[in-house]
């Protein structure tokens, strides 16, 4: 796992984040407008609140939009499931160090990738932060009808 560094800027924002959620987030860190808390196993559902209610107050606290919690895991495909959280897809391949997300769902292919590519690399950047891999890929694939 890579070594992470925190600058006065990401501490103030995991203060706040745990003064809310009243958990130590792992990490923080902001891509693309989007303010990303890395939580330790098992604390996600403190972390987001009972039905989600910490997310609104955390936005309003730190004055961002878009706020992602993320459960960390050491193990890769885990990590990737939980980063891609909703989403579910059939199969996930590690070749070298380009990941692919094989799916047969057009709408989680659609979700996955996002406009402009931009939630497949905000996912990316995230399993980059943590793991080594070069790239993340979807890929559709068909379902045979037996």
């Amino acid at each position: 796992m890579k070594k992470i560094k925190l600058d006065p800027f990401i501490l103030k924002k995991l203060s706040i984040f745990s003064s809310v959620s009243k958990i130590v987030p792992k990490d923080c860190f902001e891509s693309n407008g989007t303010l990303v808390f890395m939580v330790n196993k098992g604390d996600i559902g403190r972390a987001v609140g009972k039905k989600a209610g910490n997310i609104p107050i955390l936005a309003k606290k730190l004055n961002v939009e878009k706020i992602r919690v993320i459960e960390f895991d050491d193990e890769l495909i885990q990590f990737i499931k939980n980063v891609i959280h909703p989403n579910k897809v059939n199969e996930i391949v590690k070749n070298d160090e380009i990941i692919i997300l094989k799916t047969d769902s057009y709408k989680v292919r659609g979700y996955l990738i996002g406009k402009d590519v931009s939630s497949l690399r905000l996912s990316e950047e995230i399993i980059k932060r943590y793991f080594d891999i070069k790239e993340l890929k979807v890929q559709q694939i068909e379902v045979k009808n037996e």
